[in-house]
């Protein structure tokens, strides 16, 4: 996905965008601003987000829970993993 970044100061719509901001790229202007070095286009890449891992112990009582013979989690209250539960 490319943005439009101001180069110069802008002025459209009632807004000033200032150097390095994110101009509106649907516009008829963007080629113009272009054109003239007030704007570039800029390609990014979409923020990449950290997964998270558990840090603490899993919710849920010792004790003899049904279900959990399936997958061998026997914790009372935790609903048991099974195949079709597990995300893809």
């Amino acid at each position: 996905m490319a943005d439009l970044i101001a180069l110069r100061p802008i002025v459209y719509g009632n807004t000033e965008y200032q150097t390095g901001d994110i101009l509106p790229s649907d516009n008829t202007d963007a080629d113009e601003w272009v054109a003239c070095g007030s704007a570039v286009w800029r390609e990014t890449e979409p923020a990449t987000l950290p997964t998270a891992k558990l840090m603490c112990a899993e919710p849920g009582l010792p004790g003899a829970a049904a279900g959990g013979e399936q997958t061998g989690e026997d914790l009372v209250g935790k609903v048991p993993m099974t195949p079709t539960r597990k995300r893809k």
